[in-house]
């Protein structure tokens, strides 16, 4: 999704706040969102909320 938009990791982190480790692991699966983290991601992207 990232890659679709154009967006590179360090403009992620900034919005995200993190690292770009952080995304790194999250795109690879290495380590699971917190809910906390997935609703910022979830808002970030423009995600639909069911």
């Amino acid at each position: 999704m990232r890659l679709e938009r154009g967006l590179t990791k360090v403009q992620v982190t900034k919005e995200l706040g993190g690292s770009t480790g952080t995304i790194i692991q999250w795109e690879k699966d290495m380590i699971s969102n917190s809910l906390g983290n997935a609703v910022s991601i979830t808002d970030f992207f423009e995600i639909q909320k069911s």
